[in-house]
């Protein structure tokens, strides 16, 4: 119908967004960050069960006498991903800069042990997701740019609507 015959009614539009607080827009920048590290663990994971790997890691300060040189740069990839996942999710979610001991102390927990059940494994690949969704969750959500104006909702006092195209 014309505009004249819509007289008195409001047109709907889209659900305000609060903008995004300090915290959302740190999960946000730290996810940008760690979804392409988690995309390399995935791929390499199966790298940190490389038993000559682990024998290498297993030497204290060996990265001191050479020991990183002869890791595989399958394995030496997923091991740094893994670090850069767990201190952003650490400073996620305390806000402070993870101390390093702190972020070694996740890492050996987190990577595989030689001879380790492969259901193991996954728990411990699972719990590396959990921790990227963590951050992905904690940034909140914007609108997609070039949707504004269109979808659907409840008002304040439950009547739903939708807007067509």
């Amino acid at each position: 119908p014309p505009p004249s015959e819509n007289a008195g009614i409001l047109p709907l539009t889209g659900a305000k967004q609060k903008p995004l607080n300090e915290q959302q827009q740190r999960d946000n920048k730290l996810y940008s960050v760690v979804a392409p590290e988690l995309q390399i663990v995935e791929k390499n994971f199966s790298a940190l069960s490389n038993p000559s790997d682990q024998a290498l890691s297993a030497i204290p300060r060996g990265s001191d006498f050479g020991a990183e040189y002869l890791k595989s740069p399958e394995y030496q990839r997923a091991s740094n991903s893994l670090r850069t996942i767990i201190a952003s999710y650490l400073y996620s979610v305390s806000g402070a800069t993870a101390a390093p001991a702190e972020v070694e102390n996740q890492a050996a927990i987190l990577t595989p042990k030689p001879g380790e059940a492969k259901a193991s494994l996954d728990d411990k690949l699972a719990r590396i997701r959990q921790m990227v969704d963590a951050i992905k969750s904690g940034g909140g959500s914007t609108a997609p740019a070039g949707n504004a104006g269109t979808g659907s909702g409840t008002t304040s006092n439950g009547l739903k609507w939708s807007i067509e195209p």
